[in-house]
């Protein structure tokens, strides 16, 4: 029933999103999704006009440096109390390294609901397709929770989201930044 829902509902996005002006629909800068016409109610979504974004890989030095500097702005903007408390934060800051790639085609909502969330997020909402995405991992040894990178080109620049990072019921801002060559 709820893939059925999910389903309709699909459907209903991508009506509007045909339904938009032609002119938008042409643009290079942003993919144009088709559905073929197929008569089942699963149609096959294919992005078109999507440039390859070139990404960093996962180990670079210049995103590994990129990850710790953000990662220490965002702790000064919202710094621990205890001594405890900054302690493990600066041992999970140290231990922010090595990350290795994982497809986006295998990687399974059980993994993790949040980071499967926010691609499906992307696809939807930005019509990012998988192509134009990638994402990395790394399980820290200290906090033992896996942290996820998800780069995807957005406006000519390529976006980078530290997710898993923070704890789950944290009120403060998902952890972001672009990506400086």
């Amino acid at each position: 029933m709820r893939y059925l829902v999910f389903m309709a509902l699909m459907l209903a996005f991508v009506s509007s999103v045909q339904a938009q002006d032609t002119s938008k629909a042409n643009s290079q800068s942003e993919p144009i999704m088709v559905i073929n016409n197929a008569p089942s109610i699963e149609k096959s979504v294919v992005f078109l006009d999507s440039k390859s974004a070139i990404f960093p890989s996962c180990d670079d030095e210049e995103l590994q440096k990129q990850i710790q500097y953000h990662i220490k702005e965002y702790e000064k903007q919202y710094p621990q109390k205890s001594v405890d408390e900054r302690r493990h934060q600066m041992l999970n800051l140290k231990n922010t390294s090595g990350f290795s790639a994982i497809s986006i085609s295998e990687f399974k909502p059980k993994q993790n609901r949040d980071v499967a969330n926010r691609i499906i997020s992307l696809k939807l909402n930005e019509l990012i397709g998988e192509k134009d995405m990638r994402l990395c991992f790394q399980k820290n040894r200290i906090s033992e929770k896996t942290v996820y990178l998800l780069m995807y080109r957005k406006a000519d620049a390529i976006k980078v989201e530290i997710l898993g990072y923070l704890p789950r019921n944290t009120s403060k801002p998902v952890l972001f930044f672009d990506y400086q060559v």
